[in-house]
């Protein structure tokens, strides 16, 4: 089983967590969660949580993900570029997920 087989972890029928890499735990992010309405991104030490709604074109999730990073932290424009492409690399995997957690009702 390749690291992209098993990049997605489920939680439950309703959740499901995005395996992060040691770089972006560096850059304080501790989880990412999804469920079937939104992906949320949890910061080290709780200081900060970062809900995204997912848009109508799960493509545009990176985008969505910019835009709520820019509103709601100081990141850095680097930190969060870092976020958004480790994220649309895994769009694909994401959906199937959102897809499995709507079937589960």
């Amino acid at each position: 089983m390749s690291e992209l087989d098993n990049i997605i972890v489920s939680d439950s029928g309703k959740s499901f967590r995005l395996r992060i890499n040691g770089y972006l735990r560096s850059r304080g992010i501790s989880q990412i969660t999804g469920t079937k309405t939104y992906l949320e991104i949890d910061f080290i030490r709780g200081e900060i949580s970062v809900r995204i709604p997912y848009p109508r074109k799960i493509e545009e999730l990176p985008n969505a993900i910019e835009k709520a990073l820019l509103l709601e932290t100081e990141l850095s424009p680097k930190q969060i570029d870092n976020i958004k492409f480790y994220v649309k690399d895994y769009v694909d995997k994401i959906e199937e997920a959102i897809g499995e957690s709507k079937n589960l009702r």
